[in-house]
């Protein structure tokens, strides 16, 4: 069966333009065509950002598989818009282990040093408000009292 994680992935850009010309190039890699994963993004706008969201629970992520690959190129390609073109982002990846401590955390966004615009900051905190690990207590116990004065 292997070990199992659960996956989110999110890539925010400030506008819808240049989220489609993202989606665009992305969907042009190899790993991508060749897995067929341009239907696994979710695309939508959100608090005024435009963000493509990928998850999933129970898969097997393995940095040597094509389908993993492929969908790290989305964060790869983000990148490369703001070193080449200065085009804001930011993303945010979380993958969380079956082991308790196994919780992999990672984000990054455009720096805008030197620059009067923060707008990769303001994406990043988007999506850190947004997406995180949250751990809860769950307790279904029903204790019954008993008499021992019987």
């Amino acid at each position: 069966m292997g070990y199992r994680s659960d996956v989110a992935i999110a890539v925010a850009m400030v506008s819808k333009e240049d989220m489609d010309e993202l989606m665009s190039v992305y969907a042009l890699n190899l790993f991508v065509q060749k897995e067929n994963l341009l239907p696994s993004w979710e695309i939508g706008e959100y608090e005024g950002a435009w963000v493509a969201m990928y998850t999933s629970e129970d898969v097997k992520w393995y940095g040597t598989y094509d389908d993993v690959k492929g969908f790290e190129a989305l964060t790869k390609l983000a990148e490369s818009f703001w070193e080449e073109r200065s085009i804001p982002y930011a993303y945010r990846f979380i993958r969380i282990g079956e082991e308790d401590n196994d919780i992999e955390i990672s984000c990054h966004e455009s720096d805008c040093g030197g620059h009067d615009d923060n707008r990769g900051d303001e994406l990043s905190d988007l999506l850190a408000d947004a997406l995180y690990v949250s751990r809860s207590v769950n307790n279904d116990i029903t204790l019954t009292a008993h008499n021992d004065n019987n």
